[in-house]
């Protein structure tokens, strides 16, 4: 067990993308932090969604429609790090 999370991690470091799944990297690719680590406004968040579900389809419709539910509901209580990580599952869903 301890060889394949070292084997793991030295892939991990030599290749980064290419250890994510797919999900890991949709979600890698919506931002969701500042550059000094603070968390994007849900509001820019929401909106980065939207736009890009204008032109992707998420591949469960129910579950990417609870996911941001969730988060606005999140956003609504100013709880942007954690409405941030809805709108970045439900983005992962998006294809």
């Amino acid at each position: 067990m301890r060889k394949l999370a070292t084997t793991l991690l030295i892939a991990t470091l030599v290749a980064p993308s290419a250890a994510l799944t797919p999900a890991m990297a949709a979600s890698a690719a919506f931002a969701v932090t500042n550059a000094d680590g603070s968390p994007v406004s849900c509001e820019d968040a929401l909106k980065a969604l939207r736009t890009s579900a204008t032109t992707q389809h998420p591949t469960d419709q129910a579950k990417y429609d609870e996911l941001v539910s969730k988060g606005m509901d999140r956003c609504n209580a100013d709880d942007d790090k954690r409405a941030d990580g809805f709108f970045a599952d439900a983005f992962a869903l998006l294809k």
